[in-house]
This record gives C-alpha cells, structure tokens and sequence, in this order.
C-alpha cells in the first residue's frame, strides 16, 4: 500500500464553485488524505455558465478549464490515479470516461444523495405526457449514441443509490448521504436545546420551512430551464400560507435557508419578516413541530428526525419533472400536499395539511432507499470511499 498523499485524485464539478459546493464534493475530506485537485469545468460543460454571479469558496488547488482540449492537457500533465465525477452527467460523460481510460485514470461515480424520481414514464401523469416526450430524443441518443463505460467505482447511499449507471460499477462502495452524518452529529448533541436557545427558538415551538431557493437558485438556469416562479407572487404566497399557519397554529414559521441564497445579500429579508438561518437545517428540524417544503432533499432531515411534512405544491410545477418528484416524494412519505397558487381556487384548511401522525413504516422505509441501507462507517459520506482507496492504491 503506497503513501495515500502520493495517490493524486481529480474531483471534476460543473457546478459554481461555491463554498456550499466545495463541502458536497468532500474537498476538505479527500485533501486531509491525498494529493487532491478540483477540475473547475463550469465553463466548458454549461453554455448558461457565463449569466451566473455567484462568490467563489476557498480552494487553493481548483484547475478551471473551458474545452475538452484543456482537460487532456491537464489529465497528461498531472497524471492523476483517480477521477471522482461531480458534473452530474450527460452526453459528455463519455467523453470524459474515454479521456480518463486513455490516460489509465479510474474513474468513480457516485449516487449519495438519491432523489425520490419517479419512474420517467410510468411516474408521470397523462397531463405531463407531452413533457415526458419532449425529452425522448435526447434519451434516445444517450441510449444509442453515448453508452458509458462501465465506472471503475460507484459510491452509493441507500437502496435508491442503486441505478442503471452505478450498479454496473466494478467495485460499488456503500455509504451514508452527508445529510444523515449531519443529522446524528446534531441528534447526540447534548447541548442541542441550548443551541436552540441561542437562536431564540424552543423546542417545539415552531415550524420550519426548508427552502428551495425555488425563485432565485442558480441551478435552474445552468440547466437552461430558467426560474419555475415569479419572485414577487411566489413570496406572496408563501406569506399568504404561512400567516395562516402560524394564526391557526400559534407558532412561527422559521426559514431554514437553501444555501444558495447565501449568493444574495438580501436573501434574509424576503420572507416577510421572518427569521431566516443558513447551515442550520439539521438543528431547525430537530426541534420543529413540523417541517413544510416544496421537494427539497434537505426534506431527509423531517425524516430522520420523525417530523411531520407538508409540501406545498404549485401550478408552475403541476406538470413538471419537479412535480412529479414532489408527488413521488409525498407518497413514499404518506405526507399532503397543499396548492398555494390560488388560495381562492385551491383553500386548504390547516388541519387537514397538518394532520396525522407520521407513520414509521414509510419513513423507515423513505430513509432505506434514500438516505442510507446500512451502518455507514465514518463520519462522513466519504470516509468509506478514502478507505477503499487507500487499500487498493
């Protein structure tokens, strides 16, 4: 086994480089062991690229590249052993497969944090028929034209983590997805309650929305989607449904801040009022009433932590991908959903959102397929994978 700081391990991301991403990519995990570099391919793999604003992290070893030519030239001169992807995949996967086969770079995938999709056809509704096929070409082409390689490795969380692309792995690693080492750092904290105080919350006194960022998160733009809502009438609603929450209830509603909103120095303020707290979703949720969301994979916090979920649904999304997602989401969980676009044309009564217990089966069940199937060993969701490296070299 040969000096784990002279193994050199590329982790490629498409993504802003934003501090929030460098702690998803397990920048800091990875460098404590080996000799790590983060291929910026922002610019070479996202054509929206160039309209996104956002305040880079702190990294001192990140190659930014902008053509295929450019990743050649780094993978020959770096020579690194191994390739963790992060870009998400599509037709360039390959590309990026063939470069690291040709170089006798192993290249590892991952599935750590699965999100609840539904079945591409099957999952969706007649009314979202006419989306589904909109994008049968380009699934067509992937299946013909841009077969992948087999991966060299795929780490996976959860039976979810399993699909077509990382079963086929060589070697498949299990892990946990980062949000459950965040929730059990949080759930044996013994001074959890007071961290809540010195928010000024109290346990079981409030209920937390955990954010999407839906009007604002540039990750609706880098997939050329464009934003779902209206900022100022999605607001709108929101404070439409959480003042009458928090007037049937008599708790506030508190905002557990998508990280993306970091990128906006008003981002605190626009939620009528209410507090607004980043990094701090874990903590929020255990000592919630409740938990609201749109479809949020931070919705795994609720889970973990056996709180009851409402979603709220949208007709901006009624016959989306994200839709379906939610509806999916809601029906593993045996949790509502509630439409807010139209208060007048979909009311709802806050009882009927809140009601019912959580019922352990599908929970139990939710965090098996999507957050973990077995007893993950460290303290992060990489851990499992720097151990499996480090004995193989």
């Amino acid at each position: 086994m040969q000096d784990s700081k002279k193994i050199k391990v590329f982790i490629i991301v498409a993504s802003p480089l934003t501090q929030n991403i460098l702690e998803r990519i397990g920048y800091k995990e990875f460098g404590e062991v080996f000799d790590v570099w983060v291929v910026d391919c922002l610019y070479w793999l996202r054509n929206e690229a160039k309209a996104i604003h956002y305040q880079p992290g702190i990294a001192d070893r990140v190659c930014p590249i902008s053509s295929q030519a450019e990743f050649e030239e780094l993978c020959e001169s770096h020579q690194p052993n191994y390739l963790i992807d992060f870009t998400g995949g599509g037709s360039y996967t390959r590309i990026i497969q063939n470069i690291a086969a040709s170089k006798k770079i192993s290249y590892i995938t991952h599935n750590i944090t699965p999100l609840p999709s539904p079945p591409m056809l099957g999952g969706l509704k007649n009314r979202r028929l006419f989306e589904t096929l909109k994008k049968l070409p380009s699934f067509i082409f992937r299946k013909l034209f841009a077969r992948r390689r087999r991966p060299d490795i795929g780490l996976v969380a959860g039976d979810g983590g399993l699909n077509g692309w990382t079963t086929n792995a060589r070697h498949i690693v299990w892990t946990a997805s980062p949000d459950y080492f965040t929730y059990k750092k949080v759930r044996e904290d013994e001074k959890r309650i007071s961290r809540l105080a010195e928010l000024g919350l109290k346990e079981n006194g409030y209920i937390v929305f955990i954010d999407d960022c839906l009007a604002r998160s540039f990750d609706f733009l880098l997939v050329g989607g464009g934003h779902i809502v209206e900022e100022s009438e999605y607001l709108a609603r929101l404070d439409r449904c959480f003042s009458q929450i928090e007037d049937a209830l008599g708790i506030p509603v508190i905002i557990a801040a998508h990280p993306n909103g970091k990128e906006f120095s008003d981002y605190a303020t626009i939620f009528s009022g209410r507090r607004v707290f980043f990094g701090k979703t874990a903590l929020l949720s255990s000592g919630a009433t409740h938990a609201i969301t749109h479809f949020s994979c931070a919705v795994s916090f609720a889970v973990l932590f056996r709180k009851p979920v409402l979603f709220l649904g949208m007709r901006e999304t009624d016959r989306s991908f994200q839709g379906a997602s939610q509806e999916y989401m809601a029906r593993i969980l045996g949790r509502p959903i509630i439409n807010v676009s139209d208060p007048l044309a979909h009311p709802f009564k806050v009882t009927d959102g809140f009601g019912g217990p959580v019922e352990e089966i599908k929970y139990a069940n939710y965090m098996r397929r999507f957050i973990t199937n077995t007893h993950p060993v460290g303290t992060n969701s990489f851990d499992s994978l720097i151990n499996h490296i480090t004995a193989t070299g």
